[in-house]
């Protein structure tokens, strides 16, 4: 359900009548591959990021370049929209993430479960939407929450 939501929204921020290329390009910041999976069955084009050495440089699905997250910015300037993780957090990235998005007409999307109590201060500073989900987490056992926060629109 998590995962369906996080596609939804971005489905929802795609700007179909100025598209960056001929087919919507969405940046994942922070690799997850569910995420991707579900990109693709919705025929959009998708590139990742991540400072994982094991994932930089391969194809996920055959399809998805998985570039090292030096060229995050590089790849989100290029997208139409960016999925980024909470993890921008932990590697001091998301406050040039923003920057670079709002510069080249990126939508931006947060992920986040590092810092999830931060979604309204996220939209009222520049991202999108944020899906968040405070701990304990969709995988584990028990109760959990998801809540969305959408920039508001004038």
């Amino acid at each position: 359900m998590l995962l369906n939501i996080i596609v939804e929204e971005a489905l929802n921020l795609i700007n179909y009548t100025n598209l960056k290329h001929d087919k919507p390009l969405v940046c994942n910041v922070g690799v997850v591959g569910n995420i991707i999976k579900k990109l693709l069955k919705n025929d959009i084009d998708v590139v990742g990021t991540d400072f994982d050495d094991e994932i930089v440089g391969k194809r996920l699905f055959e399809k998805v370049e998985i570039f090292h997250g030096s060229k995050t910015m590089e790849m989100i300037s290029k997208s139409d929209v960016a999925i980024v993780t909470g993890m921008a957090l932990a590697t001091n990235t998301l406050d040039e993430i923003i920057n670079v998005s709002k510069k080249s007409n990126t939508k931006l999307l947060v992920f986040a479960e590092t810092g999830a109590n931060f979604g309204s201060f996220y939209v009222d500073n520049g991202v999108d939407s944020v899906v968040s989900e405070p701990y304990p987490f969709y995988i584990f056992q028990g109760k959990t929450s998801i809540n969305v926060y959408r920039k508001q629109i004038n």
